[in-house]
């Protein structure tokens, strides 16, 4: 498999992310193309993947998880079943877990964390800039849970570092997309993109 990778944030726009994944089209035209991003699996099989110029994998929600076209993997036993066509290479772990984690890693940074979990489709909405349905997508989340931080500027190396140090004493990660910071498992979107390239049947070149 040949690859191209379009690089997305959970606060791009969908016109951002096919902009981005248009322009990697015509540097590497006869690449597939794959999108390495923050957002949920749902989101970008809204109608689908192909819609969003997208050919190849899905490295999805902060390299919690990739995401094929299930008979492109079926020969390879990590990728679990997913629903339809889809097959999962699951690198994270449950939002469950995340939601019951966030509060001890809060605590520790000493601050207050507001997960998308407890949030209105409205507020997250207005939060990200988005439409009422790309926020409800946006809320779908699995393996990576973004969250604010209450009472207090929301972005600084202090804060991200005490937010991360808090999350990594719990196996964790928080990193910060823009709008929002991100609770995750230890993978990130980089050790997703290498898992990919070592374990795709036939590999990347």
């Amino acid at each position: 498999l040949d690859l191209a990778m379009a690089y997305s944030s959970l606060e791009e726009s969908d016109a951002a992310l096919i902009k981005n994944l248009v322009e990697e089209r015509a540097r590497h035209p006869d690449q597939a193309s794959s999108i390495v991003g923050a957002q949920v699996r749902s989101g970008l099989e809204h109608g689908d993947v192909t819609a969003f110029g997208a050919t190849g994998p899905l490295v999805v929600e902060n390299g919690g998880a990739v995401v094929a076209r299930r008979g492109a993997v079926a020969a390879w036993p990590p990728w679990e079943r997913a629903e339809g066509d889809r097959a999962v290479l699951v690198l994270g772990v449950t939002r469950d877990r995340l939601l019951e984690e966030l509060p001890v890693v809060a605590r520790t940074a000493g601050v207050e964390a507001r997960p998308f979990a407890a949030m209105s489709v409205a507020e997250v909405a207005a939060l990200l800039g988005f439409s009422e349905e790309q926020a409800a997508l946006a809320m779908r989340r699995e393996y990576d849970e973004p969250f604010v931080v209450e009472g207090r500027p929301s972005r600084g190396p202090d804060l991200l570092a005490r937010l991360d140090r808090a999350a990594r004493g719990r196996g964790l990660r928080v990193t910060h997309g823009g709008r929002v910071h991100h609770l995750t498992g230890p993978a990130d979107k980089g050790q997703a993109v290498k898992a990919l390239v070592h374990g795709w049947p036939g590999g990347i070149r």
